[in-house]
């Protein structure tokens, strides 16, 4: 019963791996509308074992979720939410939240014809939210359509300001409140 709770450290784990993986394919891609699919095809073909950080990367992605699912899920059903836990529980619904915004900014960067259509549907609810969200669109795509502007604004999110957020979140969660 006890290997139940190895879950809370595996996110942590391969949030690590993401921020090393994830550096080091920063040295190749190049976020333009001209250049990022050409940079994802160099990282993967040409640069000496690319395709298996990249690999790393793109999976390690999978296993976030997957490992958030398994976590949250535990501390459902052992009822660790409770008092005087709310807090961690919330923090922790957080951090699920900002890791599938983080996820979906990255799939956006490929750049190809399915991530372009995916970051327009995806954009496009963000316009339901009430009274703010034609501004919330306008300010994410940079523009009125997903154009230049929304590739360089994702990979800002996604190599900067949501891993920063991330790491404040989880500096909360495992330091502060324990």
């Amino acid at each position: 019963k006890k290997w139940l709770f190895v879950m809370g450290a595996t996110p942590l784990i391969i949030f690590g791996f993401q921020v090393l993986t994830g550096l080091f394919l920063t040295f190749y891609f190049m976020p333009s509308p001209e250049m990022a699919y050409e940079s994802i095809r160099h990282i993967t073909e040409d640069v000496r074992m690319g395709y298996w950080i990249r690999g790393l990367h793109r999976w390690g992605a999978n296993l976030m979720i997957i490992s958030l699912l398994l976590h949250m899920t535990r501390v459902f059903f052992t009822h660790a939410y409770r008092k005087p836990r709310e807090l961690n529980w919330i923090i922790g619904v957080i951090l699920f939240f900002l890791t599938m915004t983080i996820s979906f900014t990255g799939y956006s960067l490929t750049y190809n014809q399915l991530s372009y259509w995916a970051t327009t549907v995806g954009t496009n609810m963000i316009k339901e939210v009430p009274l703010i969200g034609d501004l919330m669109l306008f300010f994410l795509r940079g523009g009125d359509v997903v154009n230049t502007n929304t590739l360089t604004r994702f990979y800002t999110l996604h190599v900067m300001i949501l891993p920063g957020i991330i790491f404040f979140f989880i500096f909360l969660h495992i330091v502060i409140l324990r």
